[in-house]
């Protein structure tokens, strides 16, 4: 296999990496619930193939490390590397997939840019009003 030099990694900076983290997780966990609930003997494989991700999923390479280092990161996935190389799912990726972790993350965030905006213009107005209020009534004095 030839290297590639770091001009030629191309990867789309357009993809939904949160959905497709999601998928992913989907995927290894179904392969965990396959092992652990289904299967007793002891040669049955935990993780799925780094190849089958990339099918599964419609990403390239650079694409796949992209999504999968976020799990990593997030300790929801691991290297799988024994009878062949791949991840599994954790545990902790089960919690992360029923509660749509990375699914609502956008939401999330549009939701922290608002409460943001929100935490710097209610005090401002606040002060404006109350200047108002404290010059109205300075107004109303005086007459």
């Amino acid at each position: 296999m030839k290297d590639k030099n770091i001009s030629e990694i191309e990867f789309r900076e357009d993809l939904d990496y949160d959905f497709l983290r999601h998928r992913t997780l989907g995927v290894l966990i179904r392969k965990r619930i396959d092992v652990e609930l289904y299967h007793k003997e002891k040669d049955i494989v935990l993780g799925v193939n780094h190849d089958e991700l990339l099918k599964q999923l419609g990403v390239t390479k650079e694409e796949l490390f992209i999504v999968t280092s976020k799990l990593r990161e997030e300790t929801e996935i691991e290297f799988y590397n024994d009878a062949f190389k791949g991840y599994f799912a954790k545990p902790k990726a089960i919690d992360a997939y029923i509660s749509k972790k990375y699914l609502k993350r956008p939401r999330n965030e549009k939701r922290e840019n608002v409460k943001y905006y929100f935490q710097i213009i209610v005090p401002i107005i606040s002060l404006i009003v109350a200047a108002m209020s404290i010059g109205l009534n300075i107004y109303q004095a005086s007459l």
